[in-house]
């Protein structure tokens, strides 16, 4: 078994020599497991071919199957456009939405006025029930999600009161620069949310920088080529018709996902 030289660099084959022997002195299971799990991944890497590399993003083949494997700073881009649409600035966009669209909805007089004993001409128990879902669920919707951020400002000690206003103004005030912007530049460029079906089957919301890297990343590895700029909004709006963004804000899409190499053939 030869033994790596010191002063070289340790490659990955060169650890996978060593592996038969932490097998053999495995001291119980889990090391045993540990070892085997270790063994396993050199494979991997030793084994792998690579396919293409277009700015940190690579393509591997082993066994068959293609494998994306992302350099450290496409990797820190992505958590970094996850990472600032937390949770809570998604749920404070989609309540403000759904107050200010409740005007759009259809107001129409389906219950009694006080003092009337019946229902209105025409009206069942059955309809006015399907007629008011709408209500009911916007109402469930504020009370369950908008009122539990309110109401420690009421409740709370004044140290907690102050700690959550100041977080509570900072939700709000991301929330607004999004809704206004409504695809200019917020802290991922175009700032328009999409809905996005994970792996697990869950649903989140998602801005179009982050899909865009993605959806890059996605193309290469089965074309085994990057698109063009022009193929990409293709992709997306096709994968997401609800996004209808400007070419100006594509271009700042295209800055906000570092994805400005992409060539561009054809408008987009």
């Amino acid at each position: 078994m030869r033994k790596p030289n010191p002063m070289m660099e340790i490659t990955a084959k060169d650890m996978l020599d060593y592996i038969p022997e932490a097998i053999a002195k495995a001291a119980d299971a889990a090391e045993l497991q540990a070892a085997m799990a270790l063994k396993a991944r050199l494979e991997y890497v030793v084994e792998r071919k690579l396919l293409c590399e277009f700015h940190g993003i690579r393509v591997f083949e082993h066994n068959g199957q293609r494998h994306l494997d992302l350099s450290n700073d496409v990797l820190n881009r992505l958590r970094r456009l996850d990472d600032n649409n937390s949770d809570s600035n998604r749920e404070m966009v989609e309540d403000l939405t759904a107050i200010a669209l409740m005007d759009s909805l259809q107001n129409e007089r389906t219950m009694p006025l006080d003092g009337e004993k019946e229902l209105p001409r025409g009206e069942t128990a059955a309809s006015v029930w399907a007629k008011t879902a709408v209500y009911r669920g916007f109402w469930s919707y504020i009370l369950n999600r908008l009122a539990p951020k309110l109401k420690p400002l009421y409740t709370a000690n004044e140290q907690v009161r102050k700690k959550h206003a100041s977080r509570l103004k900072k939700e709000f005030a991301e929330a607004i620069d999004i809704i206004s912007q409504n695809g200019g530049t917020g802290p991922h460029g175009a700032a328009t949310l999409v809905k996005v079906q994970m792996p697990d089957g869950s649903a989140r919301t998602a801005t179009i920088p982050c899909l865009a890297l993605r959806e890059v990343c996605l193309m290469i590895r089965q074309n085994l080529v990057p698109p063009s700029k022009a193929e990409l909004r293709r992709a997306i709006e096709a994968k997401w018709p609800e996004v209808t963004i400007s070419t100006a804000a594509w271009a700042k899409v295209w800055k906000a996902a570092g994805i400005e190499w992409l060539g561009r053939r054809g408008q987009w």
